[in-house]
């Protein structure tokens, strides 16, 4: 008989596997991009089925006060990227055009959905709600989940020519995928809404691939120093991530010092 604990994280494994076999599979047989994280949708859908949509949010325990500091923490960390690409990058190209965005409402929204179907309703609903059950602390399965969204990268970066880059560019970017991720889960602690963080990383997504770009390609602000400047592949990210994970650590240790 399976311990009710090693049971949760045998789904994990299973799971984990199934998101990083599935879509490999599926993306050699098609060469497209957007079947490598559609195929995920289905595992997903049957996922939160299984789990009978335990994860889904219950709006008397969502904080809404972190809910809006969660929309606002891409918008945040991106303008303070922006103000160290405007004072020390003198060949960028300051501009707030979407290129391709046309109508930024679908746009928004397609995004969104994608992403929380294929990203957040895995990692930060039924991975976090495994590894709760599982009896897990806040810190060690949130550093689990971020360690499997960097790892679930991987294949991404390997695969997909949109998002090859340089060798020496490579560790800073699934470093800064990490203390990304760690951020997301703890905005996720806060908030207790998987919705919200969908919201916060469809914002990131859009923001950071319209202007900073991905990959080796630059965005409409033409970042060429992106492993320095880039909010995913760059060195000053990875910086302010430490200091934002800081900051949220003091607030947690002084809510529970309260208690």
């Amino acid at each position: 008989m399976i311990k009710e604990k090693n049971k949760y994280l045998l789904f994990i494994i299973i799971l984990f596997v199934s998101i990083n076999i599935i879509p490999v599979l599926i993306y050699l047989l098609t060469k497209n991009e957007y079947s490598f994280s559609l195929s995920l949708i289905p595992i997903v859908f049957i996922s939160l089925i299984f789990f009978k949509l335990q994860i889904i949010d219950k709006l008397n325990k969502i904080n809404f006060y972190w809910g809006i500091i969660t929309i606002c923490y891409p918008l945040i960390i991106l303008f303070i990227h922006g103000l160290f690409v405007f004072l020390l990058d003198k060949n960028v190209h300051i501009n707030f055009y979407f290129s391709k965005s046309p109508n930024f409402i679908i746009d928004f929204f397609i995004t969104f959905i994608v992403i929380f179907l294929t990203e957040e309703a895995l990692f930060r609903g039924i991975f976090w709600f495994l590894f709760e059950k599982s009896g897990y602390s806040l810190f060690k399965k949130n550093f689990f989940i971020s360690i499997l969204f960097t790892l679930w990268h991987i294949p991404v970066v390997l695969l997909l020519p949109a998002f090859h880059l340089e060798l020496f560019v490579i560790p800073i970017y699934f470093l800064n995928i990490f203390l990304l991720s760690f951020n997301f889960g703890l905005l996720r602690y806060f908030n207790n809404s998987v919705i919200f963080i969908g919201i916060c990383h469809t914002i990131w997504n859009i923001l950071v691939y319209n202007f900073f770009g991905y990959g080796k390609m630059t965005g409409n602000w033409e970042v060429k120093n992106y492993f320095l400047f880039g909010p995913e592949r760059g060195i000053i990210g990875i910086l302010l991530q430490i200091i934002i994970i800081a900051i949220f650590i003091y607030k947690i240790h002084i809510k529970f010092k309260k208690k």
